[in-house]
């Protein structure tokens, strides 16, 4: 537990230094521009992705998890 502590200590000290240098950094860089990235739409779903096997061990998956009373997929 003393050692949690020491380390939480050392996070509440060190927190904001960290985050200054941070936010200094940040704003130096580059951001990021993504508006020219094309979004092919094309793509098919999951299921449809899948192949045989997979596909019916999802099904054997979802099966066992609708007998626990958890449902993941649609019907």
């Amino acid at each position: 537990m003393l050692g949690f502590f020491y380390v939480y200590l050392i996070y509440l000290i060190m927190r904001t230094p960290i985050r200054w240098i941070e936010e200094c950094c940040d704003c130096k860089l580059n951001k990021i521009d993504i508006s020219h990235i094309e979004v092919d739409e094309d793509i098919p779903t999951y299921q449809k992705c899948l192949d045989e096997d997979d596909r019916s061990w999802t099904l054997d998956e979802e099966r066992l998890l609708r007998s626990y009373g958890l449902q993941t997929m649609m019907d």
